[in-house]
């Protein structure tokens, strides 16, 4: 509960609760109350009608004088109607676009409704001639047959009512239950990260860093906390922080004296300052990216993405669209590909890559993928983008080139996004 000033007066303020509800495909955590709020939550697809009839009048005509088609046909010429779809729950009614001279018309809109009652509402579905308003067709749909129904959802033609033998609309609903979520449990690690970097040197030679721990420790020990905190947060930050910070803290424990010389870098562009391994350390020996790479002083580049969301298909879109001023891998040039994962999805088959281009720091992909996800699930993920090296410089050396790291829940994914974005790497930055 929270108290709002009001603007345009002296004095006044409003008091407000405010609370996030998630959708749920549940039909056991169905709760109506009767304070007038919302239960759950209809969108509605709106895909196609065939066989409409022309108007009203056909309809009747048919009714009344039971004429055959051929007859009809030769004693009335009339234009095929100019149609939209008047979809109503009780008092709340939204309106197609118009769909003009066709009797199968294409709409492919979307709509959402708020739900009071599931149990006792309906779906009421009219297809109209523009001009005259009349009606063409209706369907009515009850809201309680989604919830017997898989994934509360059904995607199929219906026969319409008062109108043509085989007239038809093709339309898909879905049903979503609005409940409460608690967030997951904050795991805090002991001891707490240190603000100020501080490298130490142990008895036995390893080096110790303040993500990791304030003592010497091994790089089980410390990769250990960090996948218990990933597993019980789920945090896409620590997915990152874990596959890959375990490395770089394994080979800073390995470096010998001569290795302790480390500058600290923050990576915004990937991770953000809450990860456990938002800090990293550049090292001079014995990294896992060739010494070419580690030795780069300029820009890694940048990758040109299109984003968006189609609720026509309720899928992302993710298009690779070309890079430009990659880190040179050869005097020809690279052969570079960019790998993708929608976190935290990262197995294998969550997968996405794009075909290579070769022998060019300036490559043109134009690589189109699809996720799975529904607009309210995509808000929540991040893109982790990573350019790649087809050829690598040596065995068990990295193939990374640039990485990038998306937060969707920035972009307004329903109008879509084009963009270029700065390319960096874990454990490396720009040296002026």
């Amino acid at each position: 509960m929270l108290w709002f000033p009001l603007e345009g007066i002296q004095k006044g303020e409003v008091h407000l609760k405010l609370q996030w509800l998630s959708l749920k495909n549940d039909p056991n955590l169905l709760s109506e109350s009767a304070d007038g709020l919302a239960c759950a939550m209809l969108a509605v697809y709106l895909d196609n009608a065939s066989n409409l009839p022309k108007d009203h009048s056909e309809i009747t005509e048919h009714q009344k004088h039971h004429k055959h088609a051929k007859e009809a046909r030769l004693t009335r010429k009339t234009p095929n109607p100019n149609s939209f779809v008047e979809f109503s729950i009780d008092n709340e009614v939204q309106k197609s676009k118009v769909a003009y001279s066709s009797k199968d018309p294409v709409w492919e809109e979307g709509f959402t409704f708020f739900v009071h009652s599931v149990k006792t509402q309906q779906l009421t579905v009219q297809v109209k001639e523009y001009e005259k308003k009349t009606q063409l067709g209706i369907l009515r749909l009850p809201l309680s047959r989604l919830l017997n129904t898989s994934n509360m959802t059904v995607d199929q033609r219906f026969l319409l009512e008062r109108s043509g033998a085989n007239s038809q609309i093709k339309l898909k609903a879905t049903l979503r239950i609005l409940a409460v979520e608690k967030p997951p449990p904050k795991i805090t690690l002991n001891p707490p990260l240190q603000a100020k970097p501080q490298t130490s040197q142990g008895s036995n030679g390893s080096v110790t860093t303040p993500a990791l721990s304030s003592t010497n420790i091994s790089h089980t020990q410390a990769s250990s906390p960090t996948r218990a905190a990933d597993s019980q947060n789920g945090s896409n930050e620590d997915h990152l922080a874990h596959r890959r910070g375990s490395f770089l803290a394994s080979e800073a424990s390995r470096s010998s004296p001569a290795t302790a010389n480390m500058r600290r870098y923050d990576s915004h562009s990937l991770l953000s300052e809450n990860s456990i391994a938002s800090s990293r350390f550049d090292l001079s020996e014995g990294a896992p990216y060739p010494a070419a790479i580690r030795n780069h002083q300029g820009s890694f580049g940048e990758i040109h993405l299109t984003v968006r969301y189609t609720n026509l298909r309720n899928k992302l879109i993710v298009l690779v669209n070309a890079c430009r001023n990659l880190f040179r891998c050869s005097d020809n040039g690279t052969d570079s590909y960019v790998r993708l994962y929608l976190l935290p999805d990262q197995t294998w088959r969550h997968r996405k890559r794009t075909h290579v281009k070769k022998r060019t720091i300036n490559p043109v992909f134009n690589d189109n993928f699809e996720f799975d996800v529904s607009l309210q699930e995509a808000q929540t993920r991040k893109l982790d983008v990573a350019v790649k090296n087809n050829k690598m410089f040596h065995t068990r050396e990295r193939k990374d080139i640039g990485m990038v790291l998306v937060n969707l829940s920035q972009l307004d994914l329903i109008k879509g996004t084009t963009d270029w974005y700065e390319l960096t790497l874990p454990g490396l930055k720009k040296c002026s």
